[in-house]
């Protein structure tokens, strides 16, 4: 079945490229999410318009597909090329994480999307170790709750990483950590994956 995944990634893409998305995929779920979900979840190219802006790719429950928007290829003489396999492990990641929060978590997303929840947070703090080389585990609690009398607000964590740092990941958090930001301080743990 390995063999067959990889050179199915590998014809459409080209070259080694699926050894590449496949392996990186297998480490992933090894490390990450202790292989409680399975890398061979089929990744399509799709000439489809995200349902997100401006986004690469997408995981869907219903399909149990990963798919790439196409903009991550070039048509070629020999077929279809990546442009940048960097971006397209980053994006992997990220759609990795969905499937963790969707298939281990039980898919429980808040009110303001996929993105701004417990079960997202709790998937790219596994992840966040071997993807972008820091441990970001106790850092995603974008807001706390602040009384004033009989009042209970909604403030920012100046401590947190922010929602958008954290809807964004791994790329977000890999330019922090070359940024050198202060949240960050004594978090690394190794070389980013992507």
């Amino acid at each position: 079945m390995i063999l067959q995944y990889k050179n199915a990634l590998n014809l459409l893409y080209g070259g080694k490229i699926g050894d590449i998305l496949y392996d990186f995929a297998i480490e992933l779920c090894e490390k990450s999410f202790k292989n409680k979900i399975s890398p061979e979840i089929p990744i399509i190219l799709t000439t489809a318009m995200s349902p997100y802006n401006r986004f690469a790719g997408w995981y869907s429950d219903k399909s149990h597909t990963i798919e790439l928007a196409r903009h991550y290829c070039y048509h070629g003489s020999d077929g279809i090329r990546a442009r940048s396999i960097p971006e397209m492990l980053a994006t992997l990641a990220h759609e990795f994480c969905h499937v963790y929060q969707y298939q281990v978590l039980g898919g429980r997303i808040s009110a303001r999307g996929p993105h701004r929840c417990k079960s997202w947070y709790q998937s790219i703090t596994l992840a966040s170790p071997f993807v972008c080389g820091v441990d970001i585990e106790g850092i995603c609690i974008p807001s706390k709750s602040v009384r004033e009398g009989e009042k209970v607000y909604k403030v920012n964590n100046p401590n947190s990483l922010t929602e958008v740092e954290l809807t964004h990941f791994p790329d977000s958090i890999i330019k922090l950590a070359k940024a050198d930001d202060r949240r960050l301080k004594g978090r690394l743990v190794g070389k980013p994956a992507v």
